[in-house]
């Protein structure tokens, strides 16, 4: 993140400032920054007293969605961060909660899936409803991934175990990666894995390979064990 603000600020330096920042008046008589802040940081840094910006009265809610948006376009965004953001914007936009927006991008799918190849009244019905034409003009308008990705790939993220997610959050794990290792139903073998991952920077094939050495390890010991009480039984008799 600071070698990101270093290098706007030093394109600052050499440019200016390409975009004025957003502010809003306050009733007190002062001004809120609403879009920018990264902008604001960088011309500090760059050493600038002035920066040019735009003034427009808008309301919390607005200024919210406006930050919400600005926060999605960050580089250093993770996964988890972002497919959360992307659930409460929704949320403010459709308003309802983010769990009725999860469920519907999912029923979207769903019908998309089922109905692929048929005009059926059910797939009309749901895909010309307003909540998803503002859930297609989202994705549409942020760029990054189309809905349907977005419920297939970042959707389970949210139901990985808690110690797959504190790693994502972080940002030192690939959401790729996180979903391979979250497989594991054992709590410390995951914990080393997600370690290992991180401090060798394994890759996915090496990671799924050490998954199936894991799995394969676990099924010859609960057969040992099986075989063994066999044994035991038959020995009582």
């Amino acid at each position: 993140m600071t070698q990101k603000l270093e290098e706007l600020s030093r394109s600052i330096q050499k440019l200016g400032i390409l975009e004025p920042l957003l502010i809003r008046p306050l009733p007190s008589g002062d001004y809120e920054l609403v879009a920018g802040e990264r902008r604001l940081r960088a011309s500090q840094m760059a050493g600038l007293t002035e920066v040019p910006v735009v003034v427009r009265d808008i309301d919390d809610i607005t200024t919210y969605q406006v930050r919400l948006v600005e926060n999605l376009q960050r580089e250093d965004l993770n996964p988890l961060e972002e497919t959360e953001g992307i659930l409460e914007l929704l949320a403010i936009q459709m308003q309802i909660t983010q769990e009725e927006v999860s469920s519907h991008l999912n029923r979207m799918r769903n019908v998309c899936d089922r109905y692929k190849q048929e005009n059926s009244e059910l797939r009309h019905n749901v895909m010309s409803q307003p909540q998803t034409k503002i859930i297609e003009e989202l994705f549409a308008s942020l760029g990054r991934m189309s809905w349907e990705s977005f419920v297939k790939n970042r959707l389970p993220l949210l139901n990985l175990p808690a110690d797959v997610l504190e790693v994502l959050r972080s940002g030192n794990l690939e959401y790729t990666k996180a979903r391979a290792i979250a497989r594991l139903q054992n709590e410390d073998t995951r914990k080393q894995l997600l370690e290992d991952a991180k401090v060798l920077n394994l890759s996915l094939s090496e990671i799924k390979r050490k998954i199936q050495e894991i799995e394969s390890a676990a099924q010859s010991e609960s057969s040992e064990q099986t075989e063994s009480a066999s044994v035991k039984d038959w020995s009582l008799d």
